[in-house]
This record gives C-alpha cells, structure tokens and sequence, in this order.
C-alpha cells in the first residue's frame, strides 16, 4: 500500500508538472485555463460522485458513511481549537493564517488522489469529508473572517451549500439508500467523463502554480509555521483520533485512510476567494495555498506511510 501511495503521488506530480509545462510554453492562456475549473467543478466531479455512489445497498456501507462523517467533525473539532490558540492574536492576517491551516482542499485534490488509490469506495467515503467542510467552512469560516456571527448571510451560506458537489452528494445518497441504479447507457458516459477527473485536476493546479510564482511563496518566515500545521500536525492529529475512535467503534480502513488524506491535502483554494470577497489579504492567502501544495508533495508520502502501518 505505501508504495502504491508513493507511486500515485509521484503520478499526481507529474500531471502538475504537464500542467505548469503547457502553460508555460502557451497552449493554455489564462482565459482558457479559467474555464477548466468550473468544468472540473460543475461537470466531472459531481459525476465521480454520483458514480461512486451506484453500489448495491449494505447497512455496513451506510454505517461507515456515518463513521465518517463522526471522524471528519472530531478531526475539525480539534484542528479549529488547536488554531485558536496556536495562531492567538489580533494582527491582520491570523483570520487568513487559521482558515489556511484548518480547511484543506479536500475535493479538489484530494478526491483524485483518493479515487485513483482507493477508487470508488474512498470516494463514496470522502463525500462525507465534504460535506462536513463545506457546512463548517460557510458558517465557521465566514464567522471567522467578517469577525461576528451577526454578520453572517444565511441565504449565502445556503446558496454556497447548494453547489454542484453538494447536489450530487444528496442525489448519490438518495440513489444509494433507495436503491436507484442508473441504466448502462447512461452510466458508461458518466464513469468516461468521470475519469477525467484525476488528469483535469492536476493539470489545473499545475497551472495555477505556474500562473502564482512559486518561488515567491516562500519568502516569508510565517508561512512555513502554516504550512507545518497544515500538512503535519493537524493530519498528524486526525491519525490519533483516528486510533482513538477505532478502538471504540472499529472502523475500516477506507474510512480511515479516507479521513486522514482529506486531512493531509494543501490549504484549500476556497479561502482565497472568501479573503477576496471580505477584502483580506488574498494575496498572502494565495502564497500559502501555493507554499503548501507544493510541500505536500513531500508530506503526504511521509504522512500516508505513517498512516497505513497505524491504521490498517
């Protein structure tokens, strides 16, 4: 299994080196490039999901949904106090640095990391990763940067939960719970659009590394204290509650697994629009989602090792 998730990892760097590539030399401008993400977002993925959810019904795959839905909030619960008091303080850009350190980009990168490591069955796990993100991430994230509760717009925070992702998670559990098979000439395009998923994603990082200037994400001292957060003590973290939750409630490897690289992914892009729309520091949000995809590439390999001779 490490060398499985090595050899992935290094499949993953290779597609973002693709990426960075066919920007570079010009087949991909920055008009072109900023229609990819909404394909990946609105189209493909939603597909991996509802395609990962076309299994045969089994009380022990509903229950292990629900194992992981528990572990994703225990592991949110602690990465949030834990940044409360690691990153303490009134300057300007703490709001920026906690939600960097707490919200990982647990679809966009991790979901093809997980399907092409556990396949279907890390994906129909990890929507649960998801979906406690995103319903934490529009309420304690925008409470966190507008700075009060009062503030917050619940229209909005419903809207953003209403996204392409999110619908697909509900349609793939309804049709999982009651039993709804799509036929097969419906099916077989949606798996084909889906296995875009892993190239397209990787490809689009790539260029937004290339499009960000790497080598200016990593000028400030503050950064690497995000990045050590983000990609080794809180994933870290989520692999003892993990140990800890097994031994009350047995849980199963994928979901484990699942877990802990949703945990282990780079600081989440998201961050970077909501710093955009409340006027932070967006640019500096920027350098560290750079700072830490790049890092990530050397622990998440390290991380995982750690986590399958724990876990399994």
């Amino acid at each position: 299994m490490t060398l499985l998730i090595i050899e992935k990892t290094v499949e993953m760097l290779l597609l973002i080196c693709m990426g960075i590539l066919v920007y570079k030399i010009g087949i991909l401008d920055d008009h072109t490039a900023s229609r990819l993400s909404p394909l990946l977002l609105t189209l493909v993925q939603p597909l991996v999901i509802i395609t990962s959810y076309q299994k045969e019904f089994q009380i022990q795959l509903l229950y292990g949904l629900l194992l992981t839905l528990l572990a994703s909030a225990l592991s949110y619960l602690i990465t949030i106090t834990a940044s409360h008091f690691i990153l303490a303080g009134r300057q300007p850009d703490r709001t920026i640095e906690k939600l960097m350190a707490v919200y990982s980009n647990c679809g966009f990168f991790s979901l093809p990391l997980i399907d092409s490591i556990l396949g279907s069955d890390g994906v129909f796990y990890l929507t649960m990763y998801i979906t406690m993100f995103n319903l934490l991430f529009w309420t304690h994230g925008v409470s966190l940067i507008t700075g009060s509760e009062e503030r917050l717009c619940w229209k909005a925070i419903l809207r953003k939960n209403l996204s392409p992702v999110n619908i697909s998670i509900f349609i793939g559990i309804l049709f999982f719970v009651c039993h709804i098979r799509l036929p097969e000439v419906l099916l077989s395009p949606f798996q084909m659009v889906a296995s875009m998923n892993t190239p397209l994603a990787m490809l689009i990082a790539g260029v937004n590394l290339a499009k960000s200037g790497i080598l200016n994400c990593f000028t400030k001292k503050r950064i690497y204290l995000i990045c050590l957060l983000r990609l080794l003590l809180f994933p870290a973290a989520t692999i003892l509650i993990l140990l800890g939750l097994n031994s009350i409630v047995n849980l199963s490897f994928p979901v484990s697994y699942t877990v802990f690289m949703a945990s282990a992914a780079p600081s989440g892009a998201s961050t970077i629009m909501l710093a955009d729309k409340y006027n932070k520091n967006a640019a500096y949000a920027t350098q560290i989602f750079v700072a830490t995809t790049v890092l990530c590439s050397v622990s998440i390999p390290i991380l995982s090792a750690l986590a399958v001779s724990v876990l399994q």
